[in-house]
């Protein structure tokens, strides 16, 4: 396992716990107390550690070698885990929109002590969280920290909601401001989802440019010109390359194997850390019907 890998997967394990821990803590509070506020939050939270233990579970996994199943390896399935999780937390905001937006015109009121307490309690412990997650190269992590973000905004809403209404009874703030939070998130989540989907689509990687790798492949020397190339992204870290390059057919095999050593130097400082190069002689029938 790399040390990326390794480095996300403590970081996903140390979210992990913290939720979880935090979300039995709120249970026995809201039991002991009664609140059914505070037993609904502690069910988000429950659901936040299950996401987190899945991705955590899906990081390690990745890790594993390639075998006789999965050529590549299992690097794909911490990305898996980023779909599913940001497209949970997609359904979460959609389902916050259905409850906020009736109550609205029938706003209802919230016991603000209470909330003012679970709001800087619930900051503090996703902040931990979201401090270790969220600078993340991996989409896994990158979903796990909009995740704790939503949490950590949540916790800031409960918190400015009861300050406010400790002083004046305005209780379609909470509707109000859930509406802008879930507004936000959505946005963005559903922006990494779109992203991630175009990684399962193959699509372009979105730091790679296809036009300067054909450039700095070119300008090797003996290289006439490139075709056929593909660049796709395994998990939006790990991105490959498949090109067929036409070399000038009067050079000696020990050249053409020094200019694919060549081509592979170059295109591996561009970004590409995988690459598969077929060599063609100048004039030679590339139809893949006749190859």
């Amino acid at each position: 396992m790399s040390h990326d890998h390794h480095h996300a997967s403590q970081n996903l394990k140390t979210a992990f716990w913290l939720n979880f821990l935090f979300s039995i803590a709120e249970a026995v509070v809201g039991i002991l107390t009664n609140s059914n506020a505070v037993l609904s939050d502690a069910l988000h939270d429950f659901g936040d550690s299950l996401s987190i233990a899945f991705a955590w579970f899906m990081q390690k996994l990745s890790g594993k070698t390639r075998s006789d199943h999965f050529s590549y390896g299992y690097r794909r399935f911490s990305l898996l885990a980023a779909f599913f999780n940001t497209a949970i937390l997609s359904a979460g905001m959609v389902y916050v929109f259905f409850r906020a937006i009736p109550r609205l015109a029938n706003p209802e009121p919230v016991h603000v002590e209470g909330m003012a307490i679970l709001g800087v309690i619930t900051i503090l412990i996703n902040y931990i969280a979201y401090r270790r997650v969220h600078k993340g190269k991996s989409y896994n992590e990158k979903s796990i920290s909009w995740h704790l973000l939503e949490d950590i905004l949540g916790g800031v809403l409960l918190l400015v909601v009861s300050l406010v209404m400790m002083f004046y009874p305005l209780y379609i703030l909470d509707s109000l401001l859930s509406i802008v939070f879930a507004t936000f998130i959505l946005y963005n989540v559903l922006n990494l989802l779109i992203r991630i989907s175009k990684i399962f689509l193959q699509s372009i990687p979105e730091n790679v440019k296809l036009e300067d790798l054909e450039k700095e492949m070119i300008s090797t020397s003996y290289v006439k010109s490139v075709h056929d190339m593909h660049v796709w992204s395994l998990d939006g870290e790990y991105h490959i390359l498949t090109a067929h390059v036409v070399i000038d057919p009067n050079i000696s095999l020990q050249n053409a194997l020094e200019t694919k050593c060549s081509i592979k130097q170059k295109i591996h400082e561009a970004g590409i850390d995988h690459a598969t190069i077929e060599i063609e002689r100048e004039g030679e029938d590339c139809d893949f019907i006749h190859c």
